[in-house]
């Protein structure tokens, strides 16, 4: 009898695992997301849900374990958004479902970020310092410059994912700017800068059984839109630099017992040469159909190795991503490249589920008038700026 799946979040990560699980697992696929996610064309899924309210998702979740005669429905996150509803609005989703890869309780403590932050040392992971982002609003703030995320998770914001603030004025700017997107400063990551451009940007991500890495992949970020969000990635050829950027991911997933997918961001520091972790995500991530080139299509199960280096692209993010000026160059690109033969990935390409490729400017105008609807319902209206 073939598994039942509901995956959670059908953007590219949730729609390429999805894939492959349909392929060489066969299992049932129900699909949860939002309106703008571009699994909702893909041909994989038996049933989509299209959601983002915590009551309604959890009334179609019963209906589907009713349906199915107290067989055990399996669950798989691939979304922030929809791991923070889970934890935060329907916990009773840890039983209805099984999550086991990885387990709740990791879930959790990646999630919570004050909570990850503080258990940081013992798990091998070297954050930047974190400020109180209160203490930052004050006038007697001058630790500058620093990195600054809003912590949302679901939902759009105005806000950048990521900016740097080098001085009091931009930093009264952020705040005002952040006021206008309905965000308090206790909302707000406050970190330590790590110095350099998207050169010295790293990702690490895998899939992993008992601590131990099944298929993963080392990479650079040279290209991102936004800023954080990766669309141009190469595979890291230097194996001393390779090991360097693994070493706290690696640390992380065995003093864990980590199974699933993992996924870190780090940055090594172009002054000290220091190796930061920004951000960890237990889930499949943006570019992880980079696996397909390191471990042919048996993606999630087989840890075969493709012998060529990996050149990952997301086009239609690469033409919005030309107006980022912390972007290593394409000629930088050709250099990095140059002497290898490097196998060439495009994301949410495959010919047995081509629609979504096809829909991907369909999927990108909606995600742009999303943007522009919550925009315009977070400013103030024009009662509420003559009371203040």
């Amino acid at each position: 009898m073939e598994d039942t799946v509901i995956v959670f979040g059908i953007g590219p990560a949730g729609l390429f695992v999805s894939q492959q699980l349909k392929k060489f697992k066969s299992a049932e696929l129900i699909g949860i997301g939002k309106k703008d996610d571009i699994g909702r064309y893909s041909n994989v899924f038996s049933s989509l849900f299209l959601s983002e309210q915590p009551v309604a998702i959890l009334s179609y979740i019963n209906s589907i374990i009713d349906c199915r005669a107290g067989k055990k429905v399996k669950g798989l996150f691939c979304s922030d958004q929809y791991l923070t509803m889970a934890i935060e609005d329907i916990p009773q989703l840890f039983c209805l479902l099984d999550f086991c890869e990885p387990q709740e309780h990791i879930l959790r403590l990646i999630a919570d970020k004050v909570q990850l932050i503080q258990n940081a040392h013992s798990l091998g992971v070297n954050f930047p310092k974190e400020y109180n982002p209160v203490s930052f609003e004050g006038d007697d703030f001058t630790a500058y410059p620093v990195a600054i995320k809003p912590n949302i998770k679901r939902g759009h914001s105005s806000l950048p994912k990521i900016a740097v603030v080098n001085n009091a004025q931009e930093k009264k700017h952020y705040l005002a700017n952040a006021r206008d997107a309905g965000i308090s400063p206790s909302d707000l990551i406050v970190q330590q800068y790590v110095s350099g451009s998207n050169d010295c940007e790293y990702g690490y991500g895998g899939y992993f059984r008992n601590g131990k890495p099944i298929c993963d992949i080392c990479f650079r970020q040279l290209r991102q839109y936004p800023q954080g969000v990766c669309c141009y990635i190469l595979e890291v050829t230097d194996a001393k630099l390779s090991t360097k950027i693994k070493s706290q991911p690696l640390a992380f997933a065995q003093k864990l017992n980590y199974s699933g997918f993992l996924q870190f961001d780090i940055k090594i520091d172009n002054i000290t040469s220091e190796v930061f972790s920004l951000d960890i995500n237990p889930r499949p991530w943006g570019s992880v159909s980079a696996l397909r080139g390191k471990c042919g299509d048996l993606t999630v199960f087989d840890g075969t190795s493709e012998s060529k280096p990996i050149c990952w692209r997301f086009p239609l993010k690469e033409l919005f991503a030309l107006g980022n000026k912390s972007n290593v160059s394409y000629k930088r690109c050709r250099e990095i490249k140059r002497g290898k033969n490097f196998a060439t990935i495009v994301d949410l390409y495959d010919k047995h589920d081509i629609k979504p490729f096809l829909m991907q400017p369909v999927i990108s105008l909606a995600k742009m008038l999303g943007r522009i609807a919550f925009r315009n319902n977070k400013r103030p209206t024009k009662e509420e700026t003559n009371s203040e």
